[in-house]
């Protein structure tokens, strides 16, 4: 590992610094003693490339570090919370976090004779932003998924990135993405107990409280391990 020692980023969240403070050689190791450059992550790669541990007798390995400050990740990812998306970036955020969309949105275009790396806006393919979602997202991928009996580890994955999806929709600073949240996706979760036990399983906090709010408003009974925001919205769990 001939590499140039690598420095830390300078970052002001004192979690986040803490973390990374762990994945780079102390500053007070001379670079005489630095064995390629510094990183965890490089020492990791060559870890894996060479089937053995670094270092030593080569029986420490730092996956388990790894594993154990991604989980740190997690957490600061959680407390920041999601950036809302706003109509006008709704086209590129969608593509950008669920690219499973596009070739519903490529039906969609053709109406229009236009391609989906053509749309840019939904205005070109839709006359409100949650029929367009309802049509790429909701009807043919979310809701199916969300009322199957078991999902596999894709599924998951794909579930957590359309909850954080929604969280963002309900994050919308200017507010008009929030109502688009509620009819498209939320009121959905009415459909049954299960569907209900998913969509908390997987839900960030400001959907979680939009579909608690729901629940009250129908005098839906509320089951208290609903109320619990230790699931897996946002990688908590």
């Amino acid at each position: 590992m001939d590499r140039k020692r690598a420095h830390m980023p300078d970052v002001q969240n004192e979690c986040l610094k803490g973390i990374i403070k762990e994945l780079y050689i102390r500053p007070q190791v001379a670079d005489k003693d630095v064995k390629g450059d510094g990183k965890t992550a490089t020492v990791l790669i060559e870890e894996m490339n060479e089937g053995k541990g670094f270092g030593g007798d080569g029986t420490k390995w730092h996956i388990e570090k790894t594993v154990d400050k991604l989980g740190g990740l997690r957490e600061i990812r959680r407390s920041v919370g999601v950036q809302g998306i706003t109509s006008d970036d709704l086209v590129t955020q969608l593509l950008r976090l669920l690219p499973e969309v596009n070739p519903y949105l490529e039906k969609a275009a053709r109406r229009h004779d236009l391609s989906a790396s053509q749309v840019t806006h939904w205005e070109q393919v839709n006359t409100h932003p949650g029929t367009l979602v309802s049509e790429v997202l909701a009807h043919p991928l979310f809701q199916p998924l969300m009322e199957s009996p078991e999902i596999d580890a894709q599924g998951e994955d794909f579930l957590k990135r359309c909850f954080e999806f929604i969280e963002a929709l309900e994050e919308d600073p200017t507010g008009r993405l929030v109502d688009t949240a509620y009819v498209t996706f939320v009121e959905s979760f009415l459909e049954s107990r299960e569907v209900l036990d998913r969509a908390f399983r997987f839900a960030w906090p400001r959907t979680r409280a939009e579909i608690l709010s729901m629940l009250r408003a129908w005098n839906v009974p509320v089951d208290p391990a609903w109320e619990d925001a230790s699931g897996e919205g946002g990688e908590q769990g």
